[in-house]
């Protein structure tokens, strides 16, 4: 059970690492509105996101990071064709996350566009409190930014 928590707290901090810029490899694009948009509606427990009209979306993911042991999950947002976007489904019974969430956690969003394969920050970081999601049955992490 120690090693459980103890790679869990490794992956955490490396997952730290590269997101603040300095684990090399590809570089990171900071926030930019050209990366399309989201919004958080907690009556609904859902994250949209908007892609830019100019840009075909492959994929859209979030980290969610604990803010108080650093934890962290992943969660892959489902394509929308009648609106043209994606939604993320964070409510209890969730099955687009890859773990458990319980508490406080601070949300990043990203998108891998079809014509470029390097991950792109969308907005700052979201805070969600109270989250609780048991998302056991959800995808494979996506791609690690």
């Amino acid at each position: 059970m120690r090693i459980k928590h103890a790679l869990s707290l490794i992956l955490a901090i490396a997952l730290a690492v590269l997101v603040a810029g300095c684990g090399g490899g590809n570089s990171i694009t900071p926030p930019d509105d050209t990366n399309g948009a989201f919004t958080v509606d907690n009556a609904l427990k859902q994250v949209v996101y908007t892609p830019p009209v100019s840009r075909q979306t492959y994929s859209v993911y979030a980290f969610f990071q604990n803010v108080s042991s650093l934890q962290t999950v992943s969660a892959l947002f489902a394509y929308n064709p009648a609106q043209g976007k994606w939604t993320l489904d964070y409510s209890d019974n969730s099955s687009q996350f890859n773990g458990q969430a319980i508490g406080t956690y601070d949300m990043t969003v990203w998108v891998i566009f079809s014509d470029d394969e390097n991950p792109k920050k969308v907005g700052n970081p979201t805070r969600l409190e109270n989250l609780s999601v048991f998302g056991t049955g959800g995808p494979p992490p996506p791609p690690w930014p």
